[in-house]
Parts: structure tokens; sequence; C-alpha cells
């Protein structure tokens, strides 16, 4: 390239100097610059080699070919594959083979193994076998549908029924007559009315209490002799439940000091009898003592146990057992008492506290067991069935107002009538 640019500087300074360009295009080249220019020459040297690339690919392809049949051939030797190519057909070998192979197959044809038998029987079966699967599901859900419609159809059925039932236990219900009153009709409607009349009862102005002297009168003392009876009886109780609680005490008394004298008496005869001059020795003094000390000391104990339990038979019994009975009891009730303990803290039982707890009880309806009076009765039923409460402080302020009314003027007409008369 340094050449070449020195040559095409010098022709830009100096003429041309063909022959000597010539020969330095030669030695760059490598050949003749000459041919390189002739069209005719250049055309043949390109078919030439055309011709010689073209053979050699023809030889790589025949080579390849030649090769592919030898292994083809060599796999059918082998048994590795029927196909016999066309290279091989005119074969001696595989002419004879060819032949075996059609009479084999023809043979064939005509006579299945059992293999092929059994695998054709079995594809039927199979084929049975699915139609017959396909058939169960379609039967299964169509019978599964029909089940579900049945059961829908019951319950609208239910439905319907209910609805009846309750349409003529309504029309039972109705019953059309004057003298049935509106308010039983539509209860929450009653309600409502009495919430409106017992509001305008409220506003209202109380007026004095106006009737007949002679009812008046009677009412008062109908009162007065119902509070004096109620007092009398109160009184009659508690006296009698008084007198017989000192009635006991008494004969208890009574028969303690009977038995006591009569001890004593004896324990006197004794010792007059040992010592003759009627004097007591100091150690039978103690002894007496110590004795009378125990018995009066049992007494108390058998007092106490008169007093606190409630399922003793007769006086006869608990005199003869004494303080022994109630010892027992209070072990007893102590062991079951620890038993219980022991339950509960085991599991095997629950407290009163626990079952307390356990249960459930609806506000509404203890407050309707907790009902004193029909007017609390009707207050509930109001807010049970409305939803709301009336706030009748103004209304039990007014009724009140008119009881303390009517009392006062019966009082005041009694004391007047009593002067009259």
């Amino acid at each position: 390239m340094a050449k070449a640019s020195e040559l095409i500087s010098t022709k830009e300074s100096n003429d041309f100097n063909l022959p000597r360009i010539s020969a330095a295009l030669e030695r760059l080249i490598g050949t003749n610059v000459v041919r390189l220019t002739d069209h005719k020459f250049m055309s043949e040297l390109r078919q030439r080699l055309e011709e010689e690339s073209r053979i050699q690919l023809e030889r790589r392809i025949n080579a390849r070919a030649l090769r592919e049949v030898e292994r083809e051939r060599l796999l059918i030797i082998e048994g590795k594959t029927d196909e016999i190519p066309e290279e091989l057909a005119d074969d001696p070998i595989f002419v004879v083979n060819k032949i075996a192979n059609k009479e084999i197959q023809k043979e064939r044809s005509k006579l299945k193994t059992n293999r092929e038998r059994n695998a054709e029987r079995l594809k039927a079966q199979g084929s049975k076998w699915e139609r017959e699967r396909q058939k169960y599901v379609e039967e299964e859900q169509q019978r599964v549908e029909m089940i579900k419609e049945r059961r829908k159809e019951q319950h609208e059925l239910e439905e319907r029924y209910k609805a009846e039932d309750a349409e003529r236990g309504m029309e039972l219900l109705r019953i059309d007559n004057e003298d049935w009153r509106e308010c039983e009709q539509d209860l929450k409607r009653f309600l409502e009315e009495e919430r409106a009349k017992m509001k305008e009862r409220s506003l209202r102005v109380p007026t004095p209490f106006t009737s007949d002297k002679l009812d008046i009168l009677n009412i008062v003392r109908a009162r007065k002799k119902f509070r004096e009876a109620e007092q009398r009886i109160v009184q009659q109780l508690e006296e009698g439940a008084k007198q017989k609680t000192e009635a006991k005490d008494a004969k208890l008394g009574k028969e303690l000091a009977e038995k006591t004298a009569v001890i004593q008496k004896h324990v006197q005869d004794i010792v007059q009898a040992e010592t003759g001059d009627g004097l007591f020795d100091q150690s039978i003094n103690k002894e007496m003592a110590k004795e009378m000390y125990e018995r009066e000391r049992e007494e108390r104990q058998r007092r106490k146990y008169l007093d606190d339990a409630s399922d003793v038979s007769t006086e006869s019994e608990i005199y003869e057992q004494g303080s022994t009975i109630s010892e027992s009891k209070q072990r007893h009730a102590a062991e079951l008492d620890e038993e219980m303990d022991y339950d509960v803290e085991r599991g095997y039982l629950i407290s009163k506290a626990q079952f307390e707890q356990l249960r459930y009880h609806d506000e509404k309806i203890l407050q309707l067991q907790k009902a004193s009076d029909m007017r609390q009765l009707y207050q509930l039923a109001e807010e049970i069935i409305i939803g709301e409460r009336v706030e009748d402080e103004v209304v039990e302020e007014e009724l009140e107002e008119e009881e303390e009314q009517p009392v006062i003027e019966e009082q005041e007409e009694e004391e007047a009538f009593d002067n009259n008369f």
C-alpha cells in the first residue's frame, strides 16, 4: 500500500510510466495485469471454477448416498427396520424377504393370534364399560336433580301448609261480634291508645273524689276493719309463738329442777349413811360440785341443740341422748362438707355460684315473674311488644295523689259523721 501511494504521488508529480506500474501491480497481485483485464479469460476461469465445484459437490453427494444405502442395508439385515429402499429393491436377499413378508402378512390377515383377539375383545369391553359409565353418570345426575326438586317441592308444600294453618288460625280468631272489644283485636294499637290515655291523664288536673257520703263511710269502715283484723292476726301469731317458747323453757326448767333435787337428796342420804353426823368431807364436796357442773354443762348443750335442731322427734329422746346427737350430727355435717369440697375441687360437682352463672334467665321473664300488680304487667307487655316504655313517673305521682285525696276526704267525712251521731 505504501508503494501504491508512492506511485500515485509520482503520477501526480510526473508523467505515467506504465511498464513500471504494471510490474508493481503484478508483484502485488501475483498475476498478469493484462490477463485480469481480459474478459474472455476471466469468463473461462469462472466457468472452470464452477465446474470443479459442481463435480466436487456431486462426488460428495454420491458418497453420502452410498453411505446411507449401506446404513439402511445394515439396519434391514439386523432386523431393526422393515422398509426396503428403492436402491436395494433388486437385491436378491431383499427380494426373498419381500416375498416372504407378503406371504406372512397374507396368512396373518386370515388367521389372527390370541393376543390380537384378546386385544380386540378388551377394546370392545372397554368401550362398553365406558358407555355404561357415561350412562350411570347421567342417571346419577338425573337422580340428584330429581331429589333436589323433590326437596324443594316438599319445602314449598310445608311453607304453604304453614301459611294456610296460620291463616286458618287467624280466621278462627277473627270473631265478628258486636260485643268483641276493639282493643282485643289489635293488642299493639290497644297499648298505644292506653299510653296516650295515660299521658292525657297525667296532664289532667286532679279533681276531688265526689260520691255518696254513705258509700265513703262504708269504704272507710271496711278499710279500718281490715287493718284491725290484720293487726290482730299478727299479734295473735306473735303471742302464740312466744307462749310456746316460754312453755317449753318452763317445762325443761321444771324437769331439770326435779332431777337435780332427786340427785341432791340421793347424795345427801349416801353421805349421812357413811358419816353418821351429816358432815361433808372436802373431797365429797368437790366431787359433787364437779358432777353438778358437768350436768349443768350438758343441760346447756341440750338446750342449744333444742334451739338449733329442726328434725328432733320427741323431748324424751332428746333428753336421753343429750349432746351426743348434736356432736354426731355436727361431725357428720363436717364430713359431708369435706366430701362436697373435695368433689368440687376434683370437678365432679359444681358449686352453687358456678351453677347460677351457668343458668340463663331472660330479663323479661324475670321481670314478669317479679311483677306484683297488673300495672307492671301492662308496662312489661308494652315494652316487649312495642319496644319502648312510657315514663310513668308523672302517672305514679298522680295516682298517689288520687289515692291520698280520697283517704283524707274519707277521714273527714267519718269524723263529721261521728260528730253528727
